[in-house]
């Protein structure tokens, strides 16, 4: 039962948008050129992550974003000599040019986690590739760069490949290329990015939310605030008067939909 609905505008006229110059973007296709990184529209992904995710989040052209984050044309704020420094650093240092090499070919993306405690805990990210070539040159030039690091061993994968860093992390992190999309995932369950058995897309109260989201908008985000308490208390914060005084809260609250459509933000909780 969705018992609070939140509408939030976040007015922005167009005008007083930053306008990008094509010829300071990376190159990108070319729908893709005119975008400003302005309140984009969703992505799809969300619906094929596991169903079983306590936290599931789309991240509308995560490329365009990762651009304007480096991209003092964008941000005239920004430091560009410092940024420009960090770039030549992380060239040398991977192989790879932040924006050219990666930025350009990252479409969307939907971020996921699911688990009781940290030693179940898989969570990982799905991107949408726009350049399938160019994103497998990409996690070939990465793989080469992971694999040299000290503590850090690389075994290949079907379709890709598993990374072990036990000082680190106590779980592997898979890489996954399916060409048009890519998992990158930390956990026991690598196929939970691309081939989980039940998706979030299936489950009636998230089919049932995105209806009332409306015909305009739709879902971004998702949380079961109960789920996700259960890994935060296993993470310690089961100590905390104030963790533990809002449990009950939290229990009653059955999830949370996020849906958007450029400048229009939604949020429906449905009660147990």
């Amino acid at each position: 039962m969705v018992i609070a609905t939140a509408v939030y505008h976040l007015a922005m006229r167009d005008e007083q948008l930053p306008r990008i110059a094509k010829d300071k973007m990376p190159p990108r296709p070319t729908q893709y050129l005119d975008r400003r990184g302005t309140s984009l529209l969703p992505t799809r992904l969300i619906y094929a992550l596991p169903a079983q995710s306590w936290l599931a989040v789309d991240v509308p052209e995560a490329g365009q974003r990762l651009f304007e984050a480096l991209s003092p044309e964008v941000n005239p704020g920004l430091p560009s000599d410092q940024l420009r420094a960090f770039e030549r650093r992380f060239a040398r240092m991977t192989g790879l040019r932040p924006i050219e090499d990666i930025a350009s070919w990252i479409g969307g993306a939907a971020l996921f986690a699911f688990g009781t405690s940290p030693a179940d805990l898989t969570a990982g990210v799905v991107i949408e590739s726009l350049n399938p070539d160019q994103s497998a040159h990409a996690l070939a030039v990465l793989r080469r760069f992971v694999a040299r690091q000290p503590g850090v061993s690389v075994a290949p994968a079907p379709q890709g490949f598993v990374v072990r860093a036990p000082r680190l992390l106590p779980g592997p992190v898979t890489v996954i290329d399916r060409g048009n999309r890519i998992a990158i995932v930390y956990g026991r369950d690598p196929g939970a990015g691309l081939d989980a058995p039940v998706k979030l897309g299936m489950l009636p109260a998230f089919r049932e939310t995105a209806d009332q989201l409306g015909g305009s908008l739709l879902p971004a985000g998702w949380l079961t605030p109960g789920r996700a308490a259960a890994f935060a208390g296993a993470l310690g914060l089961a100590r905390s008067p104030l963790f533990r005084a809002a449990l009950p809260y939290l229990a009653r609250v059955a999830y949370a939909q996020l849906g958007i459509k450029r400048t229009k933000r939604r949020v429906l909780i449905g009660a147990r």
